[in-house]
């Protein structure tokens, strides 16, 4: 019966979404914190450390994750971003007339 139903809701275009409850990270409210530090060299604990001062509640783990994330993201938007400028350089050293 299910598939019956299922299938005339989408003939009639009746299929209702269900909502989906998305859980909050521990890590949400610091994120942009964690990406400073990061940023700036700091080691995954020394992170924790310091936004442990500021209230988040979460363990080291949470931290190491987002930090291994966000390097891995990064590096990502680096090798995309190439410089080609050096090789109109070359090109042009080489012609010789």
């Amino acid at each position: 019966m299910a598939v019956k139903v299922a299938y005339q809701h989408a003939l009639t275009g009746t299929h209702k979404q269900k909502n989906k409850w998305i859980r909050k990270s521990k890590s949400d409210g610091f994120k942009n914190i964690i990406e400073l530090k990061y940023q700036d060299g700091c080691s995954a604990k020394a992170i924790l450390n310091f936004i442990s001062e500021k209230g988040f509640q979460g363990k080291y783990t949470i931290v190491k994750d987002y930090c291994r994330q966000y390097k891995r993201t990064e590096s990502k938007k680096m090798a995309t971003q190439v410089d080609h400028s050096s090789s109109r350089l070359e090109r042009e050293s080489f012609n010789v007339q």
